[in-house]
């Protein structure tokens, strides 16, 4: 069988490139047969010779697929899902999709109550002076709402790390 000789597009259709990309590419590679005609020049490439040609390429470019490189980064990212699965299974994770809104919920519930505390609590703390009481207790639950909402943004700006087998963040 003989091999079959091919254009700019039709390399490009069966390596799925851009046409033009492709005769970019190829500008190094001299064709297997040019002739000329009345559309100009024919060019054509035989696929092994762009094939071999293209792959060399990349591998001077340090974009050549390492095989057992990516059997490793595989393995490793199944692992890692398998892994997470499990912690999951044994209640070490919880999704945050599926516990964000009563978290939410909770939080709003609690923030609520701290807000409304001070005015509850004034008269029994200091009967004579409850505006003072109040105002001192409304400081402090200020102060616990802010520190509260500060640690829960930098909880969430945090990225997330790898959590090791002991169930430590990294």
């Amino acid at each position: 069988m003989q091999a079959q000789l091919w254009t700019v597009s039709g390399l490009a259709t069966e390596l799925g490139r851009d046409r033009r990309t492709m005769a970019k590419l190829l500008e190094g590679l001299p064709p297997d047969r040019e002739s000329r005609t009345k559309k100009g020049m024919d060019r054509r490439w035989r696929m092994a010779r762009v094939f071999a040609y293209l792959a060399a390429g990349e591998q001077s470019q340090g974009v050549a697929l390492d095989l057992d490189r990516e059997r490793a980064r595989l393995a490793k990212a199944q692992a890692d899902k398998t892994e997470m699965q499990n912690a999951i299974q044994r209640g070490e994770l919880l999704r945050a999709d599926l516990i964000g809104d009563d978290l939410e919920r909770a939080l709003g519930v609690f923030r609520e109550r701290m807000r409304s505390a001070p005015s509850k609590l004034a008269p029994r703390v200091n009967p004579e002076k409850p505006a003072l009481a109040q105002a001192l207790i409304a400081e402090e639950h200020d102060r616990i709402l802010a520190e509260l909402a500060k640690a829960f943004a930098e909880i969430i700006a945090e990225p997330v790390g790898e959590v090791t087998a002991e169930g430590d963040a990294r």
